[in-house]
Parts: structure tokens; C-alpha cells; sequence
């Protein structure tokens, strides 16, 4: 009597190899199939939410910017073997576009920044992509000029914007306001949060003269980076207040009953994966 549809369902089922095994007779394809397999395992996004550098400045002729985030290799493929560990590193890291609504938009050229909160988030030439931008770092030497740049329009065109991060240079020591912090040369580089105990060490220092139409004005200061995010805090708060949002208009992030800018501030770093000199070992 032949087997029945259900039967023969039962036995499929019964053969087929569980979620999650291996597969046994991949060790004996020829080596360049192989290869061709863990690199283009390695090269598949994962599309988790990761970076996106704004670096261009001001052109009157170019087009709104083609943004990228450059993911790290695949840390299954990574973790797999030998040859899978070999042929990821040995292949270009995946990128995908950014999507302005859960990756996050770091700047660190000062010359980037003023073409981003003067133009980009201006009233005049708005792109539809900027409303939609969450996410947005600077590097620490941008966050003098921040403070104004931010509630001179730029608040009011980043209209979804939800967190700022400044990006410091490390998670201790001592640095002067206008510290370079660079994109790593591994723009998959991904960013963390700072600690309680690393915001309280790390010091960030002001020892310059500011030179104004009665005199030069020296100025000096030294403060923790609690203290830092909170002055920038207030500064835009101060800025963006209804009462002054005349010229540049109110920006819809003003929680009237809050009587603040309804962003969250972040201090942050960012932190180099450990780079591997062979599989199953890190140096």
C-alpha cells in the first residue's frame, strides 16, 4: 500500500537535518568554493544601526549626500574557523546606506559642521532626509561652536532628532576643549557610552585668550565631562528658548512644560575591536 501524504511529510521531516547543524560534507568542496562561500558570508550586512560620517562641506553645485555605514565582517563567519576567520578579514566589510532613523549621523570636520547645521538644516534648501535624522555625534572640538550653530536653525530643521553624543578622545585623562577626535580608520568602528566612573576622570580643560571689540578675555576653565554636557545643555536650552526664536524660528523639539530642548545628551567614545592575529586568539 503506498504511503500517504502524511506519512511520507513524517518521513521528510524526520531526515531533514535540525536547525543550526552543520553541514557535514563542506569540508571536502574544493577549497576555492569554499573560500567564495565564507567571503560572501563575511560581505552580508547585518543591517544593525551603526555609523554614518557627514564630511562633506559646502559646494553650491553638488547634490544631497550619498551616505554609507560601514559594518564590521560578520563575527559568525569571524568565529567559524581558520579559513572562514582568513577569508572575512581578507574581504571588503559590508556597507548599506544610512537610514536617518536608527543610525546614527557623526560629524568631526569643523568645516562638515557649518555646512550641516548652516545649509543642510536650513530653511531654504532642507533635505527631507535631515527631518528624519535621530541620531546625531560630534567630535568634542565641535561642541564650542555647537552651542550656537544648533539653536541658529539647525534645531528647527532636525525636527526627529532624539539624542546628541559628544564624542570625546578617550575615557580618561586630560584634554583641551579643541581636541581633535578623527573617524578611526575602521569606520566600522562602533561608539559606547562612558561610564559613571570614566565621565567623573575624564577632565576636559579651556586656557585661551578670546579676543572681543574691548580687549582680549583669557579664557580658563577645567571641568569634568557631566559638568561639559550639562553647560552645553543649558547653552541650547538658553538659545532655543521661545522668547529668542524670533529670527530662527521655534524649534519643534521645545518641551513647553519641561521648558527645555527634548533631546538626550550622551557622552561617549569610540571603542577599537580587538584585532585578532588568529583565530581563537586575540592580541
Amino acid at each position: 500500500m503506498p504511503p500517504t501524504t502524511r506519512q511520507q511529510a513524517k518521513a521528510a521531516q524526520s531526515t531533514a537535518p535540525a536547525p543550526g547543524a552543520s553541514f557535514e560534507p563542506f569540508g571536502r568542496l574544493p577549497a576555492d568554493i569554499r573560500q567564495d562561500i565564507w567571503r560572501t558570508a563575511a560581505a552580508v550586512p547585518t543591517c544593525k544601526p551603526g555609523i554614518a560620517y557627514f564630511e562633506t562641506p559646502y559646494s553650491e553645485d553638488r547634490q544631497e549626500p550619498r551616505l554609507v555605514v560601514h559594518e564590521p565582517h560578520n563575527s559568525n563567519v569571524l568565529r567559524t574557523n581558520t579559513e572562514a576567520h582568513d577569508m572575512a578579514l581578507m574581504t571588503d566589510a559590508p556597507t548599506r546606506p544610512y537610514n536617518p532613523e536608527t543610525d546614527i549621523l557623526c560629524i568631526t570636520s569643523g568645516e562638515a559642521f557649518e555646512n550641516f547645521t548652516l545649509h543642510e538644516c536650513s530653511s531654504h534648501n532642507r533635505y527631507e532626509w535631515v527631518t528624519k535624522v535621530r541620531h546625531l555625534a560630534i567630535g568634542l572640538q565641535l561642541v564650542d561652536i555647537a552651542q550656537y550653530r544648533l539653536a541658529q536653525g539647525a534645531l528647527v530643521g532636525l525636527s526627529s532628532l532624539k539624542t546628541l553624543s559628544i564624542v570625546y578622545p578617550a575615557a580618561s585623562g586630560t584634554f583641551d576643549l579643541r581636541t581633535m577626535v578623527n573617524p578611526p580608520a575602521d569606520r566600522a568602528t562602533p561608539l559606547r557610552l562612558l561610564t559613571e566612573d570614566e565621565k567623573g576622570s575624564l577632565t576636559i580643560e579651556a586656557d585661551y585668550t578670546y579676543n572681543t571689540w574691548a580687549g582680549d578675555y583669557p579664557v580658563r576653565w577645567s571641568c569634568t565631562v557631566p559638568e561639559h554636557v550639562k553647560s552645553l545643555e543649558d547653552t541650547v536650552d538658553t538659545d532655543c528658548h521661545p522668547d529668542r526664536a524670533d529670527f530662527w524660528g521655534i524649534s519643534p523639539l521645545w518641551d513647553y512644560d519641561a521648558n527645555r530642548i527634548a533631546i538626550r545628551y550622551i557622552a561617549t567614545c569610540f571603542e577599537p575591536r580587538p584585532v585578532r592575529e588568529k583565530f581563537g586568539r586575540q592580541s
